[in-house]
């Protein structure tokens, strides 16, 4: 589809407008695309390297409690007086 806007220079004091209204026209037009499309694979890659599986997460379970625990001596410290 090609449509064309071309500027237009006023003539006197008053200027002209155009307007073209296409609602009721038919326009025919091509999508234009390639005929073949050819992926490379590289070779095969090793993801290992980027995935590493782990056994457990004691570190941070273990972190995890001790946060638990001290926030626990905090409040116990610190009760809130109401």
């Amino acid at each position: 589809m090609l449509v064309g806007i071309s500027p237009s220079f006023a003539q006197s004091g008053k200027s002209k407008r155009t307007t073209i209204n296409f609602e009721d026209q038919l326009i025919k037009g091509q999508n234009q695309k390639p005929d073949l499309l050819y992926l490379l694979q590289k070779k095969q890659l090793n993801y290992k390297r980027l995935i590493r599986l782990r056994e457990d997460f004691l570190p941070e379970m273990r972190e995890s409690a001790n946060e638990v625990e001290e926030s626990r001596r905090v409040r116990l410290k610190n009760p809130k007086k109401e």
